[in-house]
């Protein structure tokens, strides 16, 4: 059981969850995180298919989130393939879980 007095740095990183969801923070991105749980290995071009935006926009937003570590890139021959780090994205739920319980203590 926690104390009554939870230092939050004790319980999750603070800072990477922060660049997380920061990451997290544009609608576009989130489009993306949900399109990486479907699909396998789509190359940019397949991913911008499902946009309304140019490849270099769409190319900048998986940046961010490569950059947060929540999506990483293989080139296979002359294209660039992204896949969601699933286990990095439920260490962010995971984390929000944890921060959830913080307001189930109390602060002295």
């Amino acid at each position: 059981m926690p104390s009554a007095k939870t230092d939050i740095s004790d319980m999750y990183d603070i800072d990477w969850l922060a660049l997380c969801l920061k990451a997290l923070g544009h609608p576009v991105r989130l489009k993306l995180i949900e399109q990486l749980q479907y699909k396998d290995m789509p190359c940019c071009g397949d991913i911008c298919d499902c946009f309304s935006f140019s490849q270099s926009t769409i190319s900048q937003h998986l940046s961010v989130l490569m950059d947060a570590g929540l999506v990483e890139c293989k080139k296979i021959g002359n294209k660039s393939h992204y896949t969601l780090k699933h286990a990095t994205y439920r260490e962010v739920l995971e984390q929000l879980q944890c921060l959830e319980q913080l307001k189930r203590t109390p602060f002295d």
